[in-house]
C-alpha cells in the first residue's frame, strides 16, 4: 500500500527543515552544505523559503507619526559675516524687508 501524499509531504517538510536547521547552525554556506550533503540547491533555496515565510512581514508596516513637531525656526547665513535668525511666526512682511535691505547692501 503507498503512502498518502500527505504523509510523504509531511516527511519532506521534516527532512528539509532538518536540513534547514543543520544548515543554519553549520555556518557553511548554502552551496557548500548542499555539496557535503547531496542535496540539490534550488530544492533547498525553496523549502529555505517555504519555511522563512511565516516569520517575514507582509504588507505595509504601520509607522507612527508623532503629533507634537518641534520647530526652532531658521537661520540664514549669507557669506561668513551674516548670519539671519528667524524664528517661527514671522511675519512675511519683515522678511521681505530684511531680504530687500540685505540687497540693497550687496
Amino acid at each position: 500500500m503507498s503512502k498518502s501524499w500527505k504523509k510523504i509531504n509531511e516527511e519532506k517538510a521534516i527532512f528539509w527543515k532538518t536540513h534547514i536547521d543543520q544548515w543554519t547552525e553549520s555556518r557553511l554556506s548554502q552551496i557548500e552544505y548542499c555539496r557535503q550533503n547531496g542535496l540539490r540547491p534550488n530544492r533547498f533555496t525553496y523549502w529555505k523559503i517555504k519555511f522563512g515565510k511565516p516569520n517575514q512581514p507582509t504588507g505595509l508596516v504601520q509607522v507612527p507619526v508623532p503629533t507634537h513637531f518641534c520647530q526652532a525656526g531658521l537661520k540664514l547665513n549669507i557669506g561668513r559675516e551674516l548670519q539671519v535668525e528667524i524664528p517661527d511666526g514671522f511675519k512675511k512682511e519683515t522678511l521681505e524687508q530684511v531680504l530687500s535691505v540685505l540687497k540693497a547692501v550687496q
